[in-house]
């Protein structure tokens, strides 16, 4: 059995096409391009066989170009497969971090309604005393509703100056409002 690859898998380029391509015989004792003695031209016949022959190279190499084509098709639809199901995927997780955020805000409001507060990860003295930047990720003790009492180490070269250093309970301990926070802190001088 002969392979005729890629004619028998392209779906455009087909063996029948190939093989409907003639190859005009003039002549059986011709072979290949004759070139005639008395003017010094080629042949008709030699010709139109060599003709014959580009177009069938042709149609083989059209059929390559063809499977490649479909190859690239396919893995393209499976690319496109690929976003849309990353998509899905994306706005799964968009809806799970909404739910949990919600969540999170109802625990928050439980937590407040049952006179509990959530001990900050303060960084600074000032922190401790004033809240963060805008007192939103880390509050202040007097607006939590917390006393502080400060333990103080003297200018230990490990921290900067009014850098905390230790929190107790820990910070994201749940603590009754009113509560005292131990908050040790260096202090240079």
């Amino acid at each position: 059995m002969t392979s005729n690859y890629p004619l028998d898998i392209s779906t455009r380029f087909t063996v029948e096409m190939r093989d409907a391509i003639r190859t005009p015989r003039g002549n059986d004792a011709i072979h290949g391009l004759v070139i005639n003695p008395q003017t010094g031209d080629v042949t008709n016949d030699a010709l139109a066989g060599y003709l014959s022959s580009i177009k069938k190279d042709q149609i083989l190499e059209l059929a390559y170009c063809d499977i490649i084509d479909n190859k690239i098709q396919q893995l393209l639809l499976g690319y496109t497969e690929f976003q849309n199901r990353f998509a899905e995927i994306s706005n799964t997780l968009r809806n799970i971090e909404n739910t949990l955020n919600e969540v999170h805000q109802r625990q928050d409001g439980i937590i407040e309604l049952l006179g509990y507060v959530t001990v900050p990860e303060w960084q600074k003295k000032e922190e401790v005393e004033k809240g963060d930047d805008m007192g939103m990720v880390n509050p202040s003790a007097e607006s939590l509703g917390l006393r502080v009492e400060y333990i103080i180490l003297q200018a230990d070269p490990r921290y900067e100056n009014e850098e905390v250093v230790n929190i107790e309970p820990p910070p994201g301990s749940l603590v009754r409002k009113g509560s005292t926070v131990k908050v040790t802190i260096n202090l240079e001088g």
